[in-house]
């Protein structure tokens, strides 16, 4: 019982933890950065983000950002075949 008690404590506060340090984590554009619409009832999900992407109130449509360094060669995943050629959207400096 003490043992069921102590795991149930240590996973608590395991989380705890977790959020806390989860919490201070920013995520900072770059200027060669783009930001990309995740909204799979979206005719714009997998473009650049629009306001047409995200819904007031509905946190499972978002928009989630791409830069650079997340798509050095070799693109082995997915989402980095589908979404890296739209770093090559930027707007002229």
């Amino acid at each position: 019982m003490r043992l069921t008690i102590s795991l149930i404590f240590f996973v608590l506060f395991s989380c705890m933890d977790l959020k806390e340090e989860n919490s201070n984590y920013e995520v900072l554009p770059t200027p060669d950065s783009v930001w990309i619409c995740h909204n799979p009832w979206s005719e714009v999900h997998g473009d650049l983000c629009t306001p047409e992407c995200l819904e007031s109130g509905i946190a499972s449509r978002y928009c989630w950002l791409l830069t650079p360094d997340d798509c050095a060669e070799p693109l082995k995943l997915q989402w980095q075949r589908e979404s890296c050629h739209l770093l090559n959207h930027l707007p002229p400096e």
